[in-house]
This record gives structure tokens, C-alpha cells and sequence, in this order.
């Protein structure tokens, strides 16, 4: 008999957005969650209650996001990011890095010997600009060795403050800058900025730039969100759930409240798949 055997053609269900603690720091990590972005968390953040709400939605893969505010914080963080390798076979941990840290080459050489192939930036969070130039030498570290899931956008922006960490056209503009470089523009392209996604990428984009539909659906009425979801190439738009924002079944029962057909959620699960075996050897095996 010839033909690949049914494992060898499934593709995996994954949500590439999510955070998640273990049980002693989750409840501390979701309050500062909530307070951050003005939303309650639906759920508690505890390591295992993703798990098990991500196998009860028939997701095979969640991607864990981790990130450091400070740049002496990178390291203890990414030992934690390793960790979750040993903890379930469902997790697929995203490491991070930031400019302030020195030794950010030697942490991406950590990452990598440990079969990390993800990394997580938040400009916002962690204090710099996403078209920094101090951030080249990183993003072009990384390029062939790493995707990267970093967020975009800002409310910021509606009570004119100056600095905008993360945008639309600041997203465009590194993709652009660094074309070996798979990035994973977070929320859609640009949180609450959707105005901006929409007139930048109306007409294409990069081709190494990816989109994750991650806490989008709760804040755009479902115009704008149809909009966004046929402007944005359907070979590279994720699902992810930002859990705990979002509960995994509530994120996508309201994706398809939209009107997409069981073929088009199928796809927004499954994509993911395609880029993450690049960078993740455990997908292979």
C-alpha cells in the first residue's frame, strides 16, 4: 500500500494565542492582566485550566506566551517557557527577549538548544518601539531561526497620546525591513487600530507576515470584522484566543457568528501549523 498514513497527513488544531501560569501566580497575573487593558478575564489563568479547556474545543497545540517587562526578568522567564515542554505534550511555548538585556544573543542560542522556535514581544509592555532601530540587530538574529508573535496596536492612540509603542504601519514597515523574518502581527494586526489595518493592508502585504485573530472579535462589530478577515490573507490568518481574556470555544463561536463556513474555521485553526513546523521540531515527530 502506498500514500502517507493518516498522522502524516493531519493537521494539527492549534490556538497560537494564549498566557497561562501556574496555579500560585496565575490569580496575581490575571488581576494585572485585567487592570492593564481595562477587561476582565474570563478565565483563571491556571496552567492546567488552559489544557483542559483547549482539549474540550479539540485544539492539538495551544501556544503559551512569554514575555519580560525588564530585561533582567528575560532569563527566568525563558526557563519557564522551557519548562512547559515537559509539562504537557499539548503546550508549545513562546520564549522572549528584550533590548535592554546584553546578553539577548546568548538567550536566543538558550532558547533555540532547548527547541523553542517562538518568540513573544510586547512594545507596549516592555517599553520600546516597535520600528526602533536598537531592535534590528534583534530581529535580524532571529530571522530563520525564530518566528515572531509580537502585539500590535493601541487605545492609546484615540486620546492622542505621542507615543504609539506598536502599530499598524510600524508592523508593515519591519516586515518589510526584514523579509526572512515570519512575524505574527497579534490581534489582527493591530488592536484597536483596525481603521489603520484596514487602509494599509487592503492591498497586500509581505509575504512573511501572519495575523492571529486574537482578541478582535469581542471589540469589532461583525462588519468590521468580516472586513478584516477578507482583507487579510486567509493562508496566514491564526486563530488564537488570548486566553484568559477569552474563553477557546466563546472565541471562536463568535468568529463564526460572522458567517464563516465550517471550511474557513477549519482553516483559521489549522494554518498555523504550516509555519510553526519551521521553527518547532516537536511538530514533526
Amino acid at each position: 500500500m502506498s500514500g502517507k498514513s493518516f498522522l502524516e497527513t493531519y493537521i494539527m488544531r492549534i490556538d497560537i494565542h494564549t498566557h497561562a501560569w501556574l496555579s500560585h501566580g496565575a490569580k496575581r497575573a490575571v488581576q494585572a492582566l485585567s487592570r492593564g487593558f481595562g477587561l476582565q478575564c474570563e478565565a483563571s489563568g491556571v496552567l492546567d485550566d488552559l489544557v483542559n479547556e483547549e482539549r474540550k474545543a479539540d485544539m492539538d497545540r495551544a501556544c503559551v506566551l512569554c514575555c519580560a517587562a525588564r530585561g533582567e526578568h528575560v532569563h527566568a522567564v525563558n526557563r519557564f517557557a522551557i519548562s512547559l515542554l515537559a509539562k504537557d505534550s499539548l503546550l508549545l511555548p513562546f520564549g522572549t527577549v528584550h533590548p535592554e538585556l546584553p546578553s539577548w544573543e546568548e538567550e536566543l542560542d538558550f532558547l533555540a538548544s532547548a527547541g523553542i522556535g517562538g518568540i513573544k514581544l510586547h512594545p507596549d509592555y516592555q517599553g520600546f518601539r516597535l520600528d526602533d532601530k536598537a531592535m534590528f540587530p534583534l530581529y535580524e538574529a532571529m530571522s530563520g531561526r525564530f518566528c515572531l508573535l509580537v502585539h500590535v496596536g493601541s487605545r492609546q492612540k484615540q486620546g492622542g497620546c505621542k507615543t504609539l509603542f506598536s502599530t499598524p504601519r510600524q508592523l508593515e514597515r519591519i516586515a518589510g525591513s526584514f523579509p526572512s523574518l515570519h512575524i505574527i502581527g497579534a490581534h489582527m494586526g493591530g488592536w484597536c487600530m483596525w481603521d489603520d489595518v484596514e487602509e494599509i493592508f487592503a492591498h497586500g502585504c509581505p509575504e512573511n507576515l501572519w495575523f492571529d485573530t486574537s482578541n478582535t472579535s469581542f471589540h469589532a462589530d461583525s462588519s468590521r470584522l468580516g472586513r478584516l478577515l477578507r482583507i487579510l490573507p486567509c493562508d496566514r490568518l491564526v486563530f488564537g484566543s488570548d486566553w484568559p481574556f477569552f474563553r477557546v470555544e466563546g472565541e471562536l463561536a463568535r468568529l463564526q457568528a460572522v458567517g464563516l463556513s465550517g471550511r474557513q474555521m477549519d482553516d483559521l485553526t489549522r494554518n498555523g501549523e504550516r509555519l510553526l513546523k519551521l521553527y518547532y521540531p516537536c511538530l514533526g515527530q
